[in-house]
């Protein structure tokens, strides 16, 4: 599961890819509990956050360790909608992993109105991300 909640990808190419980062990891649809992995870039399957594009993050870190389990918790809990892992970079931030609505809305007020409907622990935490005309970069492919 975690090539597909990060890269949005399972096929062979990205399994090899994290095995090769991840030398004392034998099976990526196993990861040992408390396992420190690498998680290359792709670069090629990189896309831009489109000019008009806005997402809700609805938690943000700069490590994978913690907002990964965090996510694994919360995405098949039925108080809230469907959710993404999606890793981020711009050229302010760095690499962000992110915890995102399952969806792109059409502006920030939008994305506000999704907000306002949350469960308040998460709508407290919850922000409103956008390109803004930036060089923001997401490496999920089904996102």
């Amino acid at each position: 599961w975690i090539l597909k909640d990060i890269y949005g990808d399972t096929g062979r190419d990205m399994a090899s890819r994290f095995l090769a980062a991840n030398p004392s990891i034998k099976n990526p649809n196993y990861v040992p509990s408390g396992a420190v992995i690498k998680v290359p870039t792709v670069v090629e399957k990189t896309r831009l956050l489109g000019q008009n594009d806005v997402i809700v993050a609805l938690e943000q870190s700069r490590e994978l360790g913690d907002i990964y389990y965090s996510f694994i918790e919360k995405r098949d809990l039925a108080s809230i909608p469907p959710i993404h892992f999606v890793a981020l970079w711009n050229q302010w931030e760095g690499r962000q992993f992110v915890i995102a609505l399952d969806r792109r809305f059409a502006d920030a007020k939008e994305a506000q109105t999704a907000i306002r409907r949350l469960p308040s622990d998460l709508a407290d935490h919850a922000r409103v991300l956008s390109s803004g005309g930036s060089d923001t970069i997401y490496f999920n492919a089904m996102f």
